[in-house]
């Protein structure tokens, strides 16, 4: 930090915008780690099922169905058996239903039993979930292994000029999923010629 900045910091003589920083930064530095969030929301959920299910809350809406299919049988002439005909089209026509659904309590034997039978299924059934988890395992296993630390210096140090601002801003890109490596493109840029 240049002395200029250092004495404006020190007099207290903030800028409007040094201002704004500041408290994004005092929000940011409030939020709790991401995975205490996700506890929070699933207490949330079941204490919320817990009170709509005292109060005999439901959910009426519309739901799309596949309509009916109407298969005739034909008896034969002369035969003992039956010929099932089907239509010569298997349409993808739906129709309309309304359905009503009466919210559970996850705090009941049963609500206990259904979260954890279809746990897996929850997961396995929302595709982007494993995605996110596969990825999440190799970037955790590369930046433990320091070969993010490593691309990151590699990419910055052989960067043509004209593209550093690119770089740049795909390392900070990558640095909010692999954290601590885009800090160092910082300290490696200044040492760059210009």
């Amino acid at each position: 930090m240049s002395e200029a900045v250092a004495a404006e910091v020190e007099d207290g003589s903030k800028g409007f915008t040094q201002k704004i920083l500041d408290g994004i930064e005092k929000a940011g530095n409030k939020v709790p780690h991401p995975a205490m969030l996700f506890l929070y929301l699933i207490i949330l959920v079941i204490g919320l099922s817990f009170i709509l299910d005292l109060f005999n809350v439901n959910v009426t809406g519309n739901v799309l169905v596949p309509a009916p299919q109407g298969v005739s049988i034909d008896y034969a002439a002369g035969s003992s058996g039956t010929i099932e005909t089907f239509p010569e089209y298997w349409g993808e026509d739906y129709v309309l239903e309304e359905q009503d659904v009466a919210v559970r309590s996850l705090i009941s034997i049963d609500g206990i039993r259904f979260i954890f039978t279809s746990f897996v299924n929850n997961f396995a059934n929302f595709n982007v979930v494993s995605v996110i988890f596969v990825a999440m395992i190799g970037v955790g296993v590369a930046e433990h292994a320091e070969l993010m630390d490593a691309l990151i210096r590699k990419l910055v140090a052989v960067a043509p000029p004209g593209a550093l601002t690119f770089i740049i801003v795909l390392i900070g890109g990558l640095s909010s999923v692999a954290t601590d490596p885009g800090y160092l493109i910082s300290s490696h840029w200044a040492r760059q010629p210009s």
